[in-house]
């Protein structure tokens, strides 16, 4: 309990003194407005981080979708190119379809 007393005793004492003043005074003029501007910036600079990235996000969705309407786009194009290819539609109907695919390809291939 004495060594608390003495603590507070020799805190009030420091205070009192002209060095303790400025030091509060220090405390209260710098160290203050310093934190103060730190917690404005910090939620300055997170609001436009958070802003910054649902843009990119938005971006990054439409894109997305125009690489999936391009893709179905061209799946679309490739059935209709295979629904009037006469070579391949007479492959399909015969017995023989996978003789007939390999020679397809191959020849796609050379």
């Amino acid at each position: 309990m004495t060594k608390k007393t003495n603590l507070t005793g020799l805190l009030r004492d420091f205070f009192k003194s002209v060095q303790g003043t400025l030091i509060l005074y220090f405390i209260i003029i710098a160290v203050i407005p310093t934190l103060l501007l730190s917690l404005i910036t910090y939620s300055a600079s997170s609001r436009i981080i958070n802003n910054k990235v649902q843009i990119y996000v938005e971006q990054m969705i439409i894109k997305v979708k125009e690489n999936i309407e391009y893709y179905f786009r061209d799946l679309q194009s490739l059935a209709y190119m295979i629904s009037v290819n006469t070579d391949l539609l007479t492959a399909l109907r015969e017995e023989t379809f996978l003789d007939r695919w390999k020679e397809i390809n191959y020849n796609n291939i050379c």
